[in-house]
């Protein structure tokens, strides 16, 4: 268990809870070979220390043939191979793994399953900052270590996490990770062990436990920060039109802002986006008698509010339209009607002086205003007949405008 690892190896895991299943012609051929050597089924369990029952009989040799095995004794049939001289390795056996499972957990074992795993469980993907920051909001991971997500007034949030998490782990067949069939999705308790176990997250309540943003995240790149702030915000904020601001609550069973809070202003200045300082709001008592406090952050000024537009954003359709309309209705001053078109083409030759090119994205940043208000200003600017498009968007690629040759 590793906070700062964003990267967890089947092998690190509790070997004792974890079980796999491999291909199974890979599966006969290894054990066969171990049978070989050890002249039968029960001496390659002595020969493995594992348990005989009165009969002299190794049911756990018996049970891993037939079913999934765990870590354990695969471990040990690797080393027992190893030792008779044969080229078997954890990367050979990790390659033929089919599925990933809890010892016990669910009734169904396709329930609790993981098949096709993406091994080794990267969280240093956009995918593993959502599924991160889901948990620790609306979401959780229970005393089961069953991982959870509710969000019932938004389907399409429930998809992106539940996406997310397919990406992480690989495919499961769960009926109550169904994000079209229920508003509280659980997810298989293959992959809490993993988060609690292999990546350091905490179970429990969040309020009591008071979590913090992994290590890792701090250190990623900005897409990473941004997966992780925009399922926060989709989660826990409020855009509030009349105010023009956006504010994120969250509580802790502490006197002091929770660390969560903190740690998510924090990655709020690495994008140069300023927030209030943490604000307390309330105290309350749980029923089970926990006494929490309410803390909360404000984003506000009009610079900020474009900033977290065009560099975070909402998933949330509702949020992203909200906070769309607040920065586009206030006023500017310096953009006015008298000077907008100076101010515009002065500032496309500059980047075209400076990239050899024009992007929204650049002209966003550089007028300091949204990038959806800066595609229709490049869009009017060819209409115009002022620029034309020199590579039209393909993918992730931004479509680049360059100046007529009149207006060079």
């Amino acid at each position: 268990m590793d906070n700062n690892c964003a990267i967890v190896d089947v092998w690190s895991l509790p070997r004792t809870k974890v079980y796999i299943d491999l291909e199974n012609h890979f599966k006969e051929t290894i054990f066969a070979a171990a049978r070989e050597y050890a002249g039968g089924w029960d001496k390659l369990g002595a020969y493995l220390n594992l348990p005989l029952n009165k009969y002299g009989k190794c049911k756990i040799i018996e049970s891993s043939r037939a079913k999934k095995i765990s870590l354990d004794v695969i471990q040990k049939l690797i080393t027992y191979l190893k030792n008779c001289g044969e080229e078997v390795t954890e990367q050979t056996v990790e390659e033929k793994i089919t599925c990933i499972a809890p010892r016990h957990g669910a009734a169904s074992f396709q329930a609790n399953c993981i098949f096709n795993p993406h091994l080794p469980f990267n969280f240093n993907t956009p995918a593993g900052a959502t599924v991160i920051s889901a948990l620790l909001h609306d979401g959780g991971i229970n005393s089961r270590l069953l991982p959870h997500y509710s969000n019932p007034e938004n389907l399409q949030l429930r998809i992106k996490v539940c996406n997310a998490f397919k990406e992480v782990f690989g495919d499961f067949k769960s009926i109550k990770s169904d994000p079209f069939n229920n508003v509280q999705l659980y997810f298989p308790k293959i992959t809490g062990i993993i988060l609690v176990h292999g990546l350091g997250l905490q179970y429990g309540r969040k309020v009591v436990n008071n979590p913090s943003i992994p290590d890792f995240l701090h250190k990623s790149d900005e897409h990473l920060k941004a997966a992780f702030l925009q399922q926060a915000f989709d989660d826990e904020a409020h855009v509030h039109n009349t105010h023009r601001t956006i504010t994120l609550k969250l509580a802790s069973a502490s006197k002091e802002p929770p660390r969560l809070l903190v740690d998510i202003q924090k990655l709020l200045k690495d994008f140069n986006i300023h927030t209030s300082e943490p604000i307390y709001n309330d105290s309350y008592q749980s029923k089970d008698g926990v006494c929490a406090t309410r803390w909360y952050l404000c984003i506000t000024h009009q610079d900020n509010l474009i900033k977290f537009l065009n560099k975070v954003g909402f998933h949330t359709k509702k949020k992203q339209d909200r906070l769309s309309d607040i920065v586009y209705s206030i006023k500017q001053p310096h953009f006015s009607v008298k000077n907008k078109t100076k101010i515009v083409i002065t500032s496309c030759k500059k980047l075209q002086n400076y990239h050899g090119f024009i992007t929204s994205r650049d002209l966003a940043e550089e007028l300091n205003r949204s990038q959806v208000l800066a595609k229709v200003i490049l869009r009017n600017l060819v209409q115009n007949k002022i620029l034309y498009t020199k590579e039209h968007k393909l993918g992730n690629r931004a479509a680049k405008y360059v100046f007529c040759d009149s207006h060079e």
